[in-house]
């Protein structure tokens, strides 16, 4: 899903909130993708000691800002239906909230389409996108041998060499191809088309 946009806007959001003048988007972008406790002490310096009430303040501002204005990449639908038809799993890890992830998809009418949600668990200190996938791969009975990791960040490239997947880096997210290359993703794709091409080989 297309979610760059809204967490931008979720983030000056609450810089204003916090008294903070907003960053610029390409200020903004490198700080998509990562666990928030990663980078808000570093945002928010003067809200280090309280970084539990700074999340929480996002949480509210993402689903004010991000979830009404994000949607799915174009085509990206018709691939989910067409992988399950296929009698493959698709499966989301993130490290967004998973509460909120699964909002999103239920909102954007990608749930019948998604086999597993994961997504970030702050009570169990599960943010990072290696915990997720770890915690994604034991209970969903993954054969890290037949699958294959999509994502747009260095942290999914990282996340899945960690744990043995393949990875598909796709250029029309956030990260750059740049980034991409750097962090060895396996493939390299620039549409959802390409995507398809990969994954029905």
């Amino acid at each position: 899903m297309d979610s760059g946009p809204g967490i931008i806007e979720s983030l000056q959001a609450l810089q204003i909130e916090l008294g903070i003048a907003p960053m610029t988007p390409a200020e903004l972008l490198p700080y998509i993708g990562p666990p928030l406790h990663q980078f808000f002490p570093e945002m928010f310096p003067d809200h280090a000691d309280r970084v539990e009430d700074v999340i929480k303040a996002y949480r509210r501002l993402f689903e004010e800002h991000a979830m009404p204005s994000m949607r799915p990449f174009p085509g990206a639908i018709d691939l989910l239906a067409d992988i399950k038809k296929s009698g493959r799993q698709t499966c989301i890890a993130t490290c967004k909230a998973q509460r909120a992830c699964i909002e999103q998809a239920e909102k954007m009418e990608l749930r019948p389409y998604l086999d597993h949600i994961y997504g970030a668990d702050y009570a169990t200190s599960r943010f990072e996108k290696t915990d997720v996938l770890k915690e994604l791969i034991k209970n969903a009975g993954i054969d890290t041998n037949a699958a294959i990791m999509v994502g747009d960040r260095m942290y999914d490239l990282i996340g899945a060499k960690d744990v043995g997947l393949p990875a598909i880096g796709v250029s029309y997210g956030c990260g750059s191809v740049e980034e991409l290359m750097t962090h060895g993703a396996d493939w390299i794709v620039h549409s959802v088309e390409e995507l398809r091409g990969i994954l029905f080989a």
